[in-house]
């Protein structure tokens, strides 16, 4: 399959088929700074709009979708867009890559509408997780109604990503989110994780004929990979 590359405003296009996958350079969609809830809602109302991120401030595209993988680390975002992009052939998903939220405000003017936020937490790094914790601060409270998931990677990395995994499960509970457990040292598990996701994404997006989204994304709130870990 061809697959070809341009540039649009500073972010590499790279297409395959019917899809599209927006690339972000290091560092280039996110602010320099971190910002508490209390200080987002401080904020004057214009200002504090384009803080937050809406999933409704866009009109949608006809069968497209668009996605937002939030990495601090940078570690499995590129290999996962890869696998969404070259996954999907029936709808066109733009996948934008950030390291934590808020957005820059620069960028809003050409952002698509976001249809899912997956944050993906290194379960053998703090600071991944206390990212992700952060920049929960900056979404509208719209996302937290099936259009938000969290990935996990090296949950089986002995008891200190055990009990990192727990509080993940805890956040996802308290956003009714799902959380999927990501093999990403191996290519059958970064398709595994990439189809999950699009599942959730075509779900989200009101692309997928399934008739209850919430009764439907309720099957992904357990982790599937390391059941060892699930609490009693």
């Amino acid at each position: 399959m061809k697959t070809s590359v341009k540039t649009c405003i500073n972010n590499p296009v790279v297409t395959t088929g019917g899809s599209t996958a927006w690339r972000r350079g290091r560092r280039c969609d996110v602010s320099a700074f971190e910002k508490t809830r209390q200080e987002v809602a401080g904020l004057a109302g214009a200002e504090a709009e384009m803080a937050l991120l809406s999933p409704y401030s866009r009109t949608p595209e006809l069968s497209a979708a668009a996605l937002l993988l939030v990495e601090n680390e940078e570690r499995f975002q590129s290999r996962l867009a890869d696998a969404i992009v070259q996954r999907e052939k029936d709808i066109n998903v733009n996948v934008r890559l950030a390291r934590k939220l808020p957005l820059p405000v620069e960028n809003g003017e050409t952002r698509p509408r976001i249809d899912l936020v997956v944050f993906i937490v290194n379960l053998v790094s703090e600071r991944s997780l206390q990212a992700a914790e952060n920049s929960l601060s900056y979404l509208g409270s719209d996302y937290f109604l099936g259009k938000l998931c969290f990935v996990v990677t090296d949950a089986r990395c002995g008891a200190v990503a055990q009990e990192r995994l727990l509080s993940v499960k805890r956040l996802a509970a308290s956003h009714r989110c799902p959380v999927i457990c990501a093999e990403h040292q191996t290519e059958d598990g970064v398709t595994m994780a990439a189809m999950r996701v699009l599942t959730i994404l075509k779900v989200s997006a009101g692309l997928s004929p399934v008739a209850t989204t919430a009764l439907y994304l309720s099957t992904f709130t357990r982790c599937t990979v390391p059941s060892d870990f699930d609490e009693d």
